[in-house]
């Protein structure tokens, strides 16, 4: 954390923990509640059974929630902080224990005939875990017993690893080269700041921004690109393993979105490329810069962000922001904003 930056301007995580024994504290609150549901393994059949599991899983995972929203928060404001990475070690270390004790919940509810589940979807007694049921008879042939569930998830081990590899590479550790501006000034270069240089009129910034952020990835080539093949292989190594028809179909069916809405969607992208392209002529010409011909001619890859027209920027200091979003959210209630 910069010590110099005023406090009113990081999150004030007292609002979710005043002290860090309380984040500590609940932590362990979450492994004796994982322990109690632990206790209902070879019971999950039995409608009595599956709403106490509810119960204390619904509890588990608000504070799950809260304490995943304490360590993302405080990551976020310095990730290279030692107690910031301590925080998130124990949610992982946490996340492993509880995976490895709940390996039998999934199994044993999948286990259960689709008209009992149908039946319970359409029970009062279950309106709060209808989707979670639904979902479950969905995915039913996508679902091992527990022996082979536990197998699959030694398996994956340390997948997390790699995109946090990814995320401390790219945000703290690739060095990037300051942008130099017209006139000589140099201005940093960050992941947050950089997109904002290439919508700038000063084309010396915007070149040496897209070039300085190139040839910060470019030298971790090998490495950035070794790590994506090897999830790439696991992905779709894993999505032969669960049955689905391609790792698109995997990924679409956790989020609940169907397949053919998104190819639709694609599709439609693909149909309205032209447009893309004649805005860039477009821009081009407002600019006064070299028009682009059907002969082969590109925009400049630092040109691509420009706008074709004046834009003022609107600068919003940060109290006049603060006051904007709490006014937004009013309609919710003192207690929410607060």
């Amino acid at each position: 954390m910069n010590k110099n930056k005023d406090l009113k301007y990081i999150w004030n995580l007292k609002d979710i923990y005043l002290k860090e024994e309380d984040f500590l504290k609940n932590i362990e609150k979450v492994k004796t509640l994982t322990k109690k549901i632990a206790k209902f393994e070879g019971k999950l059949s039995k409608k009595e059974e599956i709403l106490k599991y509810f119960k204390i899983s619904k509890e588990k995972s608000l504070i799950e929630d809260q304490l995943s929203a304490y360590a993302g928060l405080y990551h976020a404001i310095n990730m290279d902080d030692e107690k910031s990475k301590k925080y998130i070690s124990l949610l992982e270390i946490l996340d492993d224990e509880i995976s490895e004790k709940e390996m039998f919940v999934l199994p044993e509810i999948s286990k259960i005939e689709d008209k009992v589940l149908k039946k319970w979807c359409k029970d009062k007694d279950f309106e709060k875990h209808k989707f979670l049921l639904e979902k479950i008879i969905e995915e039913k042939k996508h679902i091992y017993n527990k022996e082979i569930e536990q197998i699959i998830d030694y398996s994956t081990a340390g997948k997390e690893e790699i995109y946090n590899m990814y995320s401390f590479l790219t945000e703290l550790e690739i060095p990037f080269k300051d942008a130099v501006d017209k006139n000589g000034k140099k201005h940093p270069v960050t992941n947050s700041i950089y997109a904002s240089y290439l919508e700038k009129k000063d084309e010396s910034l915007r070149k040496t921004a897209l070039f300085s952020r190139l040839e910060g990835y470019k030298k971790f080539n090998n490495t950035l690109a070794s790590s994506y093949i090897g999830l790439l292989k696991s992905a779709s190594k894993m999505m032969k393993v669960r049955k689905y028809n391609s790792y698109l179909e995997s990924k679409l069916k956790q989020e609940d979105l169907n397949i053919n809405v998104y190819k639709t969607l694609l599709e439609g992208v693909e149909s309205n490329l032209n447009v893309l392209e004649k805005y860039r002529k477009l821009n081009y010409k407002i600019f006064k810069k070299q028009k682009i011909t059907q002969e082969g001619k590109r925009i400049k890859p630092w040109d691509n962000s420009l706008k074709p027209f004046e834009v003022k920027e609107e600068k919003i200091e940060y109290e006049d922001a603060k006051k904007m979003v709490i006014d937004g959210l009013n309609i919710f209630g003192n207690k929410y904003i607060k």
